[in-house]
């Protein structure tokens, strides 16, 4: 009966995290929309440099 209940309040709690890790990601959205196309260009640039390096020259070394 005990492990129910602390399986239950476990997986509630990780419900209530993945809640806030969505609103934050929607307020990081709604902000990113808002922001000027210069800040856009080089955020995004940015992620593809590093997907690059990851995917493409990862295994050079």
């Amino acid at each position: 009966m005990i492990w129910a209940y602390v399986v239950d309040s476990y997986i509630l709690e990780q419900i209530v995290a993945l809640k806030r890790l969505l609103k934050q990601a929607g307020d990081f959205a709604e902000n990113f929309a808002k922001s000027p196309v210069f800040y856009k260009f080089v955020f995004l640039s940015l992620i593809f440099y590093f997907l690059y390096n990851a995917f493409a020259c990862g295994n050079k070394y």
